[in-house]
C-alpha cells in the first residue's frame, strides 16, 4: 500500500480555495480537482467531481482493469462524473456554468512510477455562445 499526504491552499491571490482531493492510498489513485476560478461554484464542482470519483472507484475498483484499458477506463469515469455536474449545473441557477478541471494519478502496488496519469477538465463547457456542453475535454492521457 502507497502512503500519502494531502493539502491544499488558496495561495495568495485568491479569497476562497476551490480546491478539493482525492487520496486513495489502498487503491494508489490520487486525484486534484480545481473549480474553475470566474465561474459559479467552483468549489461545488471540484468537490462533486471528487466525490463521484471517489464512488465510481469503490465500486468499480481499477485494480482489475489492464494497463491498456486504463484510459477508457477513466473516460467513463470522466463522462459521469461529468454529466452529473452538467445536470446540476443545468438543475440549479446558483450553481448555473460551475467548472473544475482534474488531475489523476494511478500507482500500482510494487510500480515507483505511475502506471496512469490524465489531466482533464470536466465542466459543463461553455460552447462560447454561452451554451453549455456536457463534453469532458480530455487534454493528456
Amino acid at each position: 500500500m502507497h502512503r500519502s499526504a494531502c493539502g491544499t491552499d488558496k495561495g495568495n491571490l485568491r479569497k476562497t480555495n476551490e480546491d478539493s482531493m482525492l487520496c486513495m492510498d489502498s487503491m494508489g489513485f490520487y486525484m486534484v480537482a480545481d473549480g474553475v476560478g470566474g465561474h459559479n461554484s467552483g468549489e461545488v464542482a471540484s468537490r462533486l467531481a471528487v466525490e463521484l470519483m471517489k464512488d465510481l472507484l469503490l465500486s468499480t475498483p481499477p485494480d482489475g482493469v489492464e494497463e491498456q484499458d486504463l484510459p477508457e477506463f477513466f473516460n467513463r469515469c470522466l463522462w459521469h462524473i461529468n454529466e452529473e455536474i452538467y445536470r446540476r449545473a443545468s438543475a440549479d441557477g446558483e450553481n448555473t456554468g460551475m467548472a473544475t478541471t482534474a488531475v489523476m494519478l494511478l500507482l500500482r502496488k510494487g510500480d515507483r512510477k505511475p502506471i496512469y496519469s490524465m489531466w482533464a477538465t470536466v465542466v459543463p463547457i461553455f460552447t462560447g455562445k454561452g451554451s453549455l456542453s456536457a463534453s469532458p475535454r480530455i487534454i493528456h492521457t
